[in-house]
């Protein structure tokens, strides 16, 4: 299932642009959209924000721009970052919460102010620690990537990987300095890296519960199955081995009748 949150079509032209206030659902199964009935307490219609999804079930939009006035042309204003909206997957609700600067962690690299001019933000850099919603600045290396924004940003492991997007300036945005480069960030100890080794960046990775329980209980299967073996291979040896006897000794018995020879004097068999 994959949810879109659609919020404003916009264009650098003088079209007026247009406010959407959905959220799409994509069900990857049947290839099918539906839209959700938006509750009372959802937040204006956003865009440029970042969307992370937790692993309860929570997506979380941090910072972007908002309407003003809905279905006006383009009356905007920054999101403050401290001002995080949440939706939840599982009973499809919204809901906000206040962060204040001071495990699940979201780290937030880049980005700008846009007033007719693309200003990179500050800090550049943060980290939000959802079970306590606190904000906190990393400390990181000498050697630093650009202050990127519009770039992609994916967690593989302890490294952020960061590729592509906009160097801001404090010129107009269009001419802003595009970036090809891609630039790798460890998390571990917040330094500049050009090379990691993969084996290792996902050893460190606790595996899911379910999987680990799924790896034992075919061994203790196993165990079980072979005792079970061993225990009727044995039970069937002893009943095969009393009932080879029993007919050994019926046989015997009647072979030893069966040689009788009658002689004067004698009326019963031995």
């Amino acid at each position: 299932m994959l949810l879109i949150w659609q919020s404003d079509n916009y264009t650098y032209s003088n079209v007026p642009s247009a406010d959407y206030n959905d959220m799409s659902i994509l069900n990857t199964t049947s290839m099918t959209w539906s839209t959700l009935p938006i509750s009372a307490n959802a937040p204006r219609p956003s865009f440029d924000y970042t969307a992370t999804l937790l692993p309860n079930g929570i997506i979380v939009y941090i910072g972007g721009y908002k309407s003003t006035q809905p279905g006006s042309v383009n009356l905007y204003e920054t999101v403050n970052i401290n001002e995080i909206q949440t939706f939840n997957t599982i009973n499809y609700s919204w809901s906000t919460k206040n962060a204040s600067a001071q495990n699940g962690e979201i780290i937030i690299y880049g980005g700008s102010m846009w007033n007719d001019s693309t200003i990179p933000a500050a800090p550049y850099i943060a980290k939000l620690v959802t079970s306590s919603w606190m904000w906190s600045i990393p400390n990181l290396s000498q050697i630093n990537a650009p202050q990127l924004c519009y770039h992609s940003a994916a967690l593989y492991g302890d490294y952020v990987i960061i590729a592509f997007g906009l160097n801001p300036s404090l010129s107009s945005k269009s001419n802003s300095t595009l970036s090809n480069n891609l630039y790798i960030l460890d998390i571990k100890n917040y330094s500049w890296v050009t090379s990691f080794n993969t084996n290792q960046s996902t050893s460190n990775q606790t595996p899911p519960p379910n999987k680990s329980t799924t790896n034992q209980t075919p061994s203790s299967d196993n165990h079980l199955n072979n005792g079970l073996f061993i225990g009727i291979g044995v039970a069937a040896g002893i009943v095969l081995l009393g009932v080879f006897s029993v007919v050994g000794f019926l046989l015997y018995k009647r072979k030893k009748q069966n040689q009788f020879i009658p002689t004067p004097g004698t009326t019963d068999r031995i």
